[in-house]
């Protein structure tokens, strides 16, 4: 047997290119919500020094305004995160068809049938349903894996005190995200429009915040539009109505993370659809990937592996197929 990277090379390249894109998609669609506050900017810059009763029906307008604009934002996230797991599946699919044909079946036949393959993936994974069942929570998020980094052995005992810490917070973020999805209320749309509703929180906690500190809705929009921003460093200086601090976060961060891992679940449900009824592919190996891989996946890289394991959120480990030395060969003659 051995290990081919060339045979879904393409889908790999393809995934890569797309979380590259989607990342600035969705970094444009939370740009266009704080040019949509600098017009509200502008308009209650016009309007300052008015009654308190004025002040705080503004305030209201602010809110209902923002939170609107920030729901269309999440449809064109939905809507973007749903066409790229397409996208990316269907590379997947294509590259298997591409290995199939080399023993002579027709490649539109094997597209459609493949296509089946990538709706139900697609269908599973939006659904909630690949999560659902004991064994799709990642083995990955194994607790053993916990604490186990990587510090180089000349390492200062701080340094390798602050990995050990990473690595268990890495892993317990895992753990956290596996068990919210393996509810059965899951589904990629409530995750969205759970985390919109987070952001709905948000923009009131800003705006009462404000209020609170006898702020005009003037500064108040000035400092929404800085916190949504992404292209923007958030303000330190944001309290609630009971006077905590807001700690500033990127606003997008969220649906970013979701595309991402979404992305990557597209791409590696699919690999494992396409070769699961492949009698000379023999499992997968492992490939930690990405500029900063954690412990956890480092610890998995390289290693074999047959049953599925889905990457944590954020991921961008690879599989590489466990071929048959004459797998070409093999695969002709079988289907002779």
């Amino acid at each position: 047997m051995v290990a081919d990277p060339t045979i879904f090379s393409d889908a790999l390249n393809h995934r890569n290119s797309i979380v590259f894109q989607q990342q600035r998609e969705i970094n444009g669609l939370y740009v266009a919500l704080a040019q949509t506050i600098q017009e509200e900017v502008r308009y209650y810059e016009l309007l300052q020094n008015v009654s308190e009763s004025a002040a705080r029906r503004q305030a209201n307008d602010l809110i209902d305004t923002v939170n609107a604009a920030s729901d269309e934002v999440m449809q064109d996230v939905e809507r973007t995160i749903l066409k790229n797991m397409r996208s990316i599946s269907n590379t997947v699919i294509n590259n298997n068809v591409t290995m199939l044909s080399i023993a002579g079946l027709s490649v539109p036949l094997l597209r459609q049938q493949m296509a089946q393959i990538s709706d139900r993936v697609i269908q599973n994974i939006v659904s909630g349903a690949v999560y659902r069942t004991e064994e799709s929570i990642p083995r990955i998020t194994s607790t053993r894996a916990i604490g186990k980094a990587r510090a180089r052995p000349s390492a200062s005992a701080e340094a390798k005190e602050a990995a050990n810490a990473s690595a268990k917070e890495s892993a317990k973020s895992t753990v956290r995200w596996a068990k919210r999805t393996h509810r059965p209320s899951w589904s990629l749309s409530s995750s969205i429009w759970g985390s919109n509703q987070q952001t709905h929180q948000k923009i009131r906690e800003i705006v009462l915040g404000g209020m609170a500190q006898q702020k005009s809705v003037y500064q108040i929009s000035k400092d929404l539009e800085r916190w949504v921003n992404p292209d923007k460093r958030n303000p330190w200086n944001l309290i609630n109505a009971n006077g905590r601090r807001i700690y500033p976060t990127k606003v997008d961060y969220n649906a970013q993370r979701l595309a991402r891992t979404m992305a990557q679940h597209a791409y590696q449900q699919t690999f494992f659809e396409a070769i699961k009824d492949n009698p000379n592919i023999n499992g997968y190996y492992w490939m930690a990937n990405g500029s900063r891989p954690c412990p956890i996946c480092l610890a998995n890289h390289g290693k074999w592996f047959q049953e599925e394991i889905l990457d944590h959120p954020n991921g961008q480990c690879t599989m590489v197929p466990n071929l048959a030395d004459d797998w070409k060969q093999r695969l002709t003659e079988m289907l002779m």
